[in-house]
């Protein structure tokens, strides 16, 4: 028999407060699972659709298509907010210019590089190596693990760049 997943959620605003298992938090019974541990209210979900769920994070139930979403549940305010600081972050540059020392080589942090490492990183295996581009435009050749710790490095940056902007 195939589990059922539960989203279980908020009941004015849709959003999803966890998820459930019917062989991991229900009872068995004769007929199944009797569901009084899940709490309500709760919405059943197929297991492919409980795994694009939480692969694209969605946060929120749709009950009328019984279906689940990525809802942006920012105020108006909040997102204007959110909007003039990636503003400022933006016009100065700081977050597309931003770098990282790991081994006495300078990284570039920028999106784009940022998601070339991940890609990268996942494409190697342990103790492989590939050529890397560095910001002085020199190329070095770097392992999964040096791109590793780059990448590291760099999300704690632009973090750190955003939160003082």
């Amino acid at each position: 028999m195939n589990s059922l997943y539960y989203a279980h959620y908020e009941q004015s605003t849709k959003l999803i407060l966890g998820w459930y298992s019917d062989d991991i938090h229900g009872i068995p019974t004769e007929d199944g699972y009797d569901l009084s541990n899940v709490p309500t209210p709760y919405m059943e979900v197929l297991l492919e659709d409980w795994r694009f769920a939480v692969d694209n994070e969605h946060n929120k139930v749709d009950l009328k298509n019984n279906s689940t979403l990525v809802y942006d549940f920012k105020s108006p305010e909040q997102k204007a907010e959110e909007a003039k600081r990636v503003a400022r972050i933006n016009s100065k540059g700081l977050v597309r210019e931003a770098t990282v020392n790991h081994s006495g080589y300078i990284y570039q942090t920028d999106e784009d590089s940022l998601n070339s490492m991940a890609t990268v990183i996942m494409s190697l295996d342990e103790g492989e190596y590939t050529i890397w581009r560095m910001k002085d435009n020199s190329e070095i050749a770097v392992t999964r693990e040096d791109l590793r710790a780059a990448l590291k490095l760099g999300v704690s940056e632009r973090s750190r760049i955003m939160e003082e902007v």
